[in-house]
């Protein structure tokens, strides 16, 4: 995320564009989180992807707020970036569980691991990226999800492949700073918003 400082042209000079510097921070924390899990004591899958996904979800929701001030159209949303409107129903389905918090110790898998292949016949529903998307993305289907999950002991959770998600995910972080870098309109829009031109030669605020 630190390239879209060239893209403002904020690396030389006096000015400073806060998209690069605080897009970067929600880079560091994904990668402290990945460096964490690698480094420490074990923990398990389910506890692992609800942290993995929400940090993903957090930077997710900053770069909306970027795409709703240029204006990026759904359908360019929908083709490019789908990788970000997964992870996000995966964020609703942690944030919300609705239903699931009624299911009976429900079992964990990842998707393509060859040590914990899941045996679909054997569960009544398996919660995977389809399902979210389906019952997670707003209030429509509650009540079916309430009939597929309520008091169930034969649910499955199926989360995406760890390297396969990652690596999507970065592909959709690369299009993002390409749409800002590639669009002369999109970087006036934002640079208006986003750079102070004379932000080194600025004294600090004292301090209060």
């Amino acid at each position: 995320m630190c390239a879209i400082h060239e893209k403002f042209g904020s690396l030389d000079g006096t000015k400073h564009n806060c998209l690069g510097c605080n897009l970067a921070d929600s880079t560091s924390w994904i990668h402290n989180y990945l460096h964490t899990s690698l480094t420490s004591d074990p923990t398990s899958l389910q506890e692992f992807y609800f942290g993995y996904l929400l940090q993903l979800y957090l930077l997710v929701e900053r770069v909306y707020i970027v795409f709703n001030i240029i204006g990026l159209p759904e359908e360019y949303r929908c083709r490019h970036f789908s990788t970000f409107q997964h992870v996000h129903k995966w964020a609703n389905f942690i944030k919300h569980p609705k239903s699931f918090l009624l299911v009976h110790h429900p079992q964990y898998f990842m998707d393509g691991d060859p040590d914990t292949r899941i045996d679909r016949s054997k569960f009544g529903a398996v919660i995977d990226q389809e399902f979210v998307l389906t019952y997670y993305g707003g209030p429509d289907n509650n009540s079916k999800l309430h009939k597929l999950l309520t008091n169930k002991t034969d649910v499955a959770v199926l989360f995406p492949n760890v390297v396969k998600l990652t690596e999507d995910f970065c592909s959709c972080i690369h299009k993002f700073i390409n749409v800002i870098g590639n669009n002369e309109v999109y970087r006036e829009v934002l640079n208006s918003r986003t750079t102070f031109d004379s932000y080194f030669d600025t004294p600090p605020a004292p301090n209060c």
